[in-house]
C-alpha cells in the first residue's frame, strides 16, 4: 500500500478534513443552545466540569501513542504495524480498567471531594466516554497516516449527527416521563455520548484493521525504537499538560465560585473556540506536514504558517464584533452578562493557535521536547494565575489568566521556531491591528456613536480578507 504525500496544494483529502473538524462543530452550535435552555447553568457547569476530566483521562489512557502512531505507523509494515494496533487497543482498555477502579476506591475513601463533582451514574458515563474518545482519537490519527480522509469523515458524520440525535432523543423522554429532570438530563447528555462513540468507533475500527494489511516496509528507514518512545513520552507529556490547562479555570472557578460560574464561563468559552476549529481544520486539510518529514526551510511552508495564525485573528475580530447579535440566538439570557469577556477569550484563543500553529515546525522536525515542556510551563503558569485572579475577579479572572498564558506560549514558540528558520511576515502587523482593533471593542465600546455602521464596516473590511486569505492558503 502506498502512501502520498500532497503538501502544496490542497487536495481531495484536504477538503475531507476541513468537514471532518468542521462539521461537528456546526452541529453543536444547533445542540447546545438548545440544551442550554433545558438544564440550569449550574449542571452545564456540571457537564463542562466533566467533559474536562474526560479529555484528561482520555490523555493518559493515550499516553502519546496516537501522535506516534501517526508519525511512524506507516513505515512500520504490514506485521509490526498490525501489532502495534493490537498493543495499543488493550493497553487502552486495561488501562481503562486501572483508572476506572482508582476512581471507585478515591471515591469509597471520600478522597474526590476536592473535585466537588457529584460522584454519580454521569461522572461514571465520562469516565467510559473517556475510553470512547481515546479509541477515537487513536483510530483518526492512524487513518490519517494512511491516507484514510474518506473513512474519517464518513465517521465524523456518524459521530456528528448521531450524537445530537441520541442525547436530544433522550432529552425529550426523560422530560416526557419525569419533566425537567436536571440530573436525568446530565445522565442522557453522557448516555447519548457514550453510544454514538461506540457507533463510530466500531466503523473506524474495522476500517484501521483493513487499512493496516497490505503496508510495505521501507526499508530504508532509519526510524528506532529510541526515537519512537522519545517522541512518545513527550507527545504523552504535551497531551497531559494541555488538557490540564483546558480543564484548571473550570476546576478553580469551580473550587472559589460556584458550578453555575463554570457554566457561563464555559458556554461563552464554546462560542469562541469556533476561532480554533477553523484554524485546526486547515492544519488538518495540511496534514502531510503532521505525519510525513518534509523540508520545512522553505518559504512556503513558512508563509502557510504566517498565514494561518492571521486566519484565527480574523475569525476572532468578526466573532467580537457580532456578539451583540449572534450572541442571544447561541445563549440563553441568564447568559448574556457572561458575553463582556468574549474580547479577551477571543486575543487568548488567537494568540494560543498562532503559538500552536508554530509547534508544526517542532513536530515536522521530531522535536516534541520543546513543545512538551512549553506546554508545562504554560499550564503550571496558567494554574498560578487562576489560584491568584479568579477569588477576586471570577470568570473575567479566568480570562485574563488565559490571555496571559496564551501570548507567553506564542513568544515561547517564536523563540523556537526561529531557531529553525521561521521569521514573523508582513501579516503580523495585521495581526497587531486586530488585536487593537478587539481591545478597542472591549474598552471603548460604550463611546462610540455609530456602532452598527462600525460593525458592518469592520465585519465587511475583514470578511473580504478572510476570503482572500482562504484562497492563498489552499
Amino acid at each position: 500500500m502506498k502512501i502520498k504525500n500532497n503538501f502544496s496544494r490542497m487536495s481531495k483529502d484536504s477538503v475531507n478534513y476541513l468537514f471532518v473538524r468542521i462539521v461537528p462543530k456546526l452541529i453543536s452550535f444547533i445542540t447546545i443552545p438548545i440544551i442550554l435552555r433545558l438544564i440550569t447553568p449550574k449542571f452545564w457547569g456540571e457537564i463542562a466540569l466533566m467533559l474536562g476530566l474526560q479529555s484528561l483521562t482520555s490523555a493518559v489512557l493515550l499516553k502519546g501513542r496516537s501522535s506516534a502512531g501517526e508519525r511512524y505507523i506507516v513505515p512500520l509494515g504490514e506485521k509490526k504495524a498490525l501489532s502495534f494496533f493490537k498493543k495499543s487497543n488493550l493497553d487502552l482498555i486495561r488501562n481503562f480498567f486501572i483508572i476506572l477502579l482508582l476512581f471507585e476506591f478515591l471515591n469509597y475513601l471520600n478522597y474526590l471531594s476536592f473535585l466537588d463533582i457529584n460522584y454519580g451514574m454521569p461522572f461514571r458515563l465520562s469516565l467510559v466516554g473517556s475510553l470512547f474518545l481515546s479509541f477515537h482519537t487513536m483510530y483518526n490519527s492512524l487513518l490519517r497516516a494512511l491516507d484514510g480522509s474518506s473513512t474519517i469523515l464518513k465517521g465524523t458524520y456518524i459521530l456528528g449527527f448521531s450524537t445530537p440525535f441520541i442525547q436530544l432523543s433522550l432529552v425529550v423522554f426523560i422530560i416526557f416521563l419525569e419533566g425537567f429532570n436536571d440530573r436525568m438530563i446530565v445522565t442522557a447528555y453522557f448516555v447519548g455520548q457514550c453510544l454514538a462513540f461506540s457507533l463510530t468507533t466500531q466503523y473506524l475500527y474495522k476500517h484501521v484493521n483493513s487499512s493496516l494489511k497490505g503496508l510495505e516496509v521501507h526499508k530504508q528507514s532509519n526510524i528506532d525504537n529510541r526515537r519512537i518512545n522519545s517522541f512518545i513520552n513527550y507527545s504523552f507529556l504535551f497531551y497531559i499538560f494541555s488538557s490540564l490547562l483546558n480543564w484548571q479555570d473550570r476546576y478553580f472557578l469551580n473550587y472559589y465560585l460556584s458550578k453555575s460560574d463554570v457554566g457561563y464561563y464555559d458556554a461563552t468559552y464554546k462560542y469562541i473556540t469556533m476561532i480554533g476549529v477553523v484554524v485546526g481544520s486547515f492544519i488538518w486539510a495540511l496534514s502531510p506536514v503532521l505525519n510525513k518529514k518534509v523540508k520545512v526551510s522553505n518559504e512556503v511552508y513558512f508563509d502557510k504558517l504566517n498565514n494561518l495564525s492571521l486566519l484565527g485573528f480574523l475569525l476572532a475580530v468578526m466573532g467580537v464584533y457580532s456578539i451583540e447579535i449572534i450572541g442571544p440566538i447561541l445563549l440563553p439570557g441568564k447568559y448574556v452578562n457572561s458575553l463582556s469577556i468574549v474580547p479577551i477569550l477571543a486575543i487568548a484563543i488567537s494568540f494560543w493557535n498562532y503559538g500552536s500553529v508554530l509547534t508544526l515546525i517542532f513536530k515536522v522536525k521530531e522535536n516534541q521536547k520543546i513543545a512538551a515542556i512549553g506546554i508545562c510551563i504554560t499550564a503550571l503558569t496558567n494554574g498560578l494565575l487562576n489560584f491568584l485572579m479568579i477569588p477576586d475577579y471570577g470568570i473575567l479572572g479566568a480570562s485574563l489568566a488565559l490571555i496571559v498564558s496564551s501570548i507567553f506560549y506564542f513568544l515561547y514558540c517564536s523563540y523556537y521556531a526561529f531557531k529553525f528558520g521561521f521569521r514573523f511576515s508582513k501579516v503580523n502587523y495585521e495581526i497587531l491591528l486586530i488585536t487593537l482593533t478587539i481591545l478597542f471593542k472591549y474598552l471603548y465600546w460604550d463611546v462610540v456613536n455609530y456602532q452598527i455602521l462600525l460593525i458592518v464596516l469592520i465585519f465587511s473590511i475583514t470578511l473580504i480578507r478572510f476570503f482572500k486569505l482562504i484562497k492563498k492558503i489552499t
